[in-house]
């Protein structure tokens, strides 16, 4: 496996003992080249704007700190950041004043073993209690860039987003992203309408189990972090730009506030209920564990479209009698700008993560939707990566000791999720709750 496939575990061996703050000027160039990493223990200043001040080709790794002694809850408000310390991460113009759009610090994208990762990680110290975040450290956008995919294999395509708004200091929503990165207008409709497919974007929706439109109550990248997308690329003016790249040299020039947060919860919504079940308050049943496929299938989502039109499952095989088929799944976003190696999350954190977990896989080669319908299954094989079945079903939430060891069987690089990438857990039974795993 190349080093820049490595994860961020992988890289702690690397750390420097010398704290120092990186402080980068208008017309400088730094140039970080592929298989590298740059360190920077305190902290990055960058004041420039001059486009692609920073190419990072490889691995840059800043530290974010607590507050330091002396910032405490009764000296600092909530989600201040410590300005007259270094340990952030900020870019703005050369006037000192005004945030860049990211276009000053590009993670370049060369093929799918090379690209730019950029990685935050979290020094020890007096932290304020009321910050629950520590995105509120991170002060300015980047660039990330991707390829440009073909409409022809992916009419919809799945895409995580990388970015965030710092928590109590900027909000960045969808459609800033959307429009800022394509310079369209974001168009949304709503599910019963006749124009869903139309929506520029959609967001999977772990509770009522398809994509969603976006309204105006969950706008928010803040709250989207972990989330899936898919991104329209019918016949339309983005089609017709992503088409027009399809195979080029052009990079698209995603530009966001990096997601900066060391430990995020992975949702688990995979439990049946009905409207008499707080869990699932206000939604009707989709299944219970012991329907078969061919009774649950056939209900509706929120947009009047039956389940059995998009959900599709590559993990169990084809029963229309099976308890198991379609159900237990969950989708997840990688909502970091830089890889996560599953593996070792697994690993590392095996008394909270997800219980009875059998496979993960990622998105095939092709995804093709039927337009009205909602068929997403892949045509091509995909990536994936198992557990043997666990032993231990005697006990409703046992842990698979498989996990625990390491036990896994299949494609490595189904369990390096990279950027932008979304990957699917497959699960043995109802799971809810959510679990805080640090990447």
């Amino acid at each position: 496996m190349k080093k820049n496939l490595l994860a961020l575990f992988a890289l702690g061996a690397l750390y420097s003992t010398n704290a120092q703050t990186v402080y980068v000027k208008d017309k400088a160039t730094v140039a970080v080249k592929s298989n590298t990493l740059l360190y920077m223990g305190n902290g990055m200043e960058l004041a420039s704007s001059t486009p692609a001040t920073i190419i990072n080709e490889g691995n840059i790794q800043i530290n974010l700190s607590d507050l330091l002694p002396g910032f405490t809850s009764s000296t600092v408000p909530a989600n201040t950041p410590p300005t007259d310390t270094p340990h952030y991460f900020k870019n703005f113009n050369n006037d000192g004043t005004t945030h860049n759009d990211g276009s000053n610090f590009v993670n370049t994208y060369t093929d799918a073993t090379h690209y730019g990762q950029l990685m935050f990680t979290l020094a020890k110290g007096n932290k304020d209690p009321n910050n629950s975040s520590d995105n509120n450290r991170i002060l300015g956008k980047v660039t990330m860039e991707q390829p440009y995919a073909n409409p022809a294999n992916f009419n919809w395509l799945p895409i995580a987003l990388p970015f965030n708004g710092p928590t109590g200091i900027v909000s960045q929503t969808v459609q800033d992203f959307y429009t800022a990165t394509f310079n369209l207008p974001f168009l949304r409709y709503t599910d019963t309408s006749k124009s869903r497919y139309s929506s520029s974007m959609l967001l999977w929706d772990d509770k009522d189990f398809y994509y969603a439109t976006m309204f105006a109550d969950n706008p928010l990248l803040a709250v989207t972090n972990q989330r899936v997308f898919i991104l329209n690329l019918w016949d339309n003016a983005l089609a017709n730009t992503f088409t027009a790249n399809t195979g080029t040299a052009a990079r698209i020039q995603y530009k966001g506030y990096p997601f900066g947060d060391a430990s995020r919860p992975v949702k688990l919504n995979t439990i049946a209920g009905n409207s008499t079940n707080p869990f699932w308050e206000d939604r009707g049943a989709k299944y219970t564990p012991t329907e078969p496929w061919s009774v649950w299938s056939e209900r509706k989502n929120p947009a009047n479209e039956r389940y059995k039109t998009f959900i599709g499952d590559s993990f169990v095989t084809y029963d229309p009698t099976s308890i198991k088929y379609g159900k237990w799944l969950i989708n997840f976003g990688n909502p970091f700008t830089h890889n996560i190696d599953l593996a070792a999350a697994f690993a590392q954190n095996s008394a909270g993560f997800p219980e009875n977990l059998l496979a993960i896989q990622k998105v095939g080669t092709q995804v093709k939707w039927v337009k009205g319908t909602g068929n997403t299954t892949p045509t091509q094989a995909s990536l994936k990566a198992s557990v043997t079945d666990n032993s231990t079903s005697a006990t409703p939430l046992a842990k698979n000791p498989d996990i625990i060891n390491k036990k896994w069987m299949g494609d490595a690089n189904a369990l390096i999720v990279k950027p932008f990438e979304i990957v699917t857990f497959k699960l043995d039974r109802q799971v809810k709750g959510s679990y805080g795993i640090g990447f």
